[in-house]
């Protein structure tokens, strides 16, 4: 069986960014290096990016990779181990 600690975690925010829309996906790689981020558009709020986007990151300092544009939402996504491949699935 899995080990629980009593003992409280610590968490340390290395970096922030914002989305900019609405969050749909969100993946890690196993290492931990890389974030992979799915967004939509959300009408409530102001400067929302108006179409659907998939962009990746490097999670130990928060650098944006690149950003595609979708044309259709986010099904399923993934990143490999290591975080070199993105698997995307969409509804169209």
């Amino acid at each position: 069986p899995p080990v629980v600690s009593e003992q409280p975690s610590a968490v340390k925010k290395l970096w922030v960014q914002s989305a900019r829309g609405k969050i749909t996906d969100l993946s890690l790689s196993r290492d931990g290096k890389f974030i992979l981020v799915a967004t939509a558009p959300d009408p409530d709020v102001e400067g929302s990016l108006p179409r659907l986007y998939l962009t990746k990151y490097r999670s130990t300092n928060g650098q944006r990779l690149w950003r595609v544009p979708l044309k259709s939402a986010i099904k399923e996504q993934d990143l490999s181990q290591d975080g070199k491949f993105s698997v995307v699935s969409t509804y169209e």
